[in-house]
């Protein structure tokens, strides 16, 4: 039960950092991910990748006409080929939340949640054959995507006290 408490967490911080960063989405699609680091687009301060554990979110909205099928097929293989890597330390992937939240986008058909121990793993699950595989399969079904990254500083802290 506190597996699930966590993932249905997860996936709510992730549909509300969509929500926070983007009143709709690019009508551009993005061909992939880039690997290269990117400064942060928004004001304020943002976080060092290694301040913490480095959160992959995405959230993508399908082409219109992609069947039903295929968009379980999406989530599926994300669970078969993103998961089981073993840099990735949590990952979610779904539809969105029926009821959701008041506030809550609703101009997506999958988010997408994968938390790494740091950015180097997040880089290296890029080039990763399994990451190609689920691309090669399934972007051809998205229509354009969000992508949110950000640094969770509660894992550094957590295992900064087992270590002790």
């Amino acid at each position: 039960m506190k597996r699930y408490k966590k993932i249905v967490m997860m996936l709510g911080l992730a549909v509300g950092v969509a929500a926070y960063g983007s009143a709709a989405m690019s009508g551009t699609t993005q061909a992939a991910h880039k690997s290269e680091a990117r400064p942060a687009g928004g004001k304020g301060a943002s976080a060092s990748p290694s301040d913490g554990a480095y959160v992959h979110v995405v959230v993508m909205a399908m082409k219109k006409g992609t069947p039903p099928e295929a968009i379980e097929q999406f989530i599926k293989d994300g669970y078969r080929l993103l998961e089981p890597r073993k840099t990735v330390r949590h990952f979610a992937i779904g539809r969105p939340a029926n009821p959701g939240s008041g506030d809550m986008e609703t101009n997506y058909e999958v988010a997408m949640l994968v938390t790494y121990d740091e950015y180097k793993d997040f880089e290296n699950s890029l080039a990763d054959p399994l990451h190609a595989e689920y691309d090669a399969r399934n972007l051809q079904w998205v229509e354009n995507f969000r992508v949110f990254d950000f640094v969770d500083d509660r894992y550094k802290t957590r295992d900064a006290k087992a270590a002790k």
